[in-house]
């Protein structure tokens, strides 16, 4: 979130957010959506707050798990409901595993998983094959690169900027 400030405007401060060792929920990722949708604009009202970074987020992606099986029985070929896939108008990178073949799909923002349930990939007897048919359709966090640790517990890193002018002490 930005709010004003440019490139150079120095940071009011950095906090590392982890889960407690008394918690049975060690998976910081299903924080995130708190940290996104309550923490995050929280701190950019602050008065004198630029922009909020957050550093700890695990992105996610659409995955599109193919049933080769399904696709065979139905009559339809994984390539031709790729390529049907990928004239959508909202596509991107991405992978899906399709047996010992890894194939590049991936859709961002627009698309949620019931819609593409819904989109045809194919005929059959004058009968639409849907996506659903031949694959299962889920959005999961994407594999991640890197991760913070704070003193061994994985941490999510958020920094807070603040405007040129503002007080670091008052904010």
């Amino acid at each position: 979130m930005s709010a004003g400030g440019g490139q150079q405007t120095p940071g009011a401060a950095s906090l590392l957010v982890r889960v407690l060792p008394d918690n049975p929920n060690r998976n910081l990722a299903s924080y995130q959506k708190l940290i996104e949708d309550h923490v995050e604009p929280r701190l950019a009202r602050i008065t004198g707050v630029s922009q909020v970074f957050l550093a700890g987020e695990q992105p996610r992606e659409l995955h599109i798990t193919f049933d080769t099986y399904r696709a065979a029985a139905l009559g339809i070929q994984v390539s031709d409901i790729t390529a049907t896939i990928s004239r959508a108008t909202d596509t991107s990178g991405g992978f899906a595993n399709v047996g010992r073949r890894q194939y590049t799909v991936r859709f961002v923002g627009q698309f949620k998983p019931e819609e593409l349930n819904k989109l045809i990939v194919g005929w059959s007897n004058e009968r639409p094959i849907y996506l659903s048919e031949v694959a299962d359709v889920e959005i999961v966090p994407r594999k991640q690169d890197g991760f913070t640790l704070r003193n061994g517990y994985p941490a999510y890193y958020i920094t807070v900027q603040r405007e040129y002018d503002a007080n670091t002490v008052s904010i």
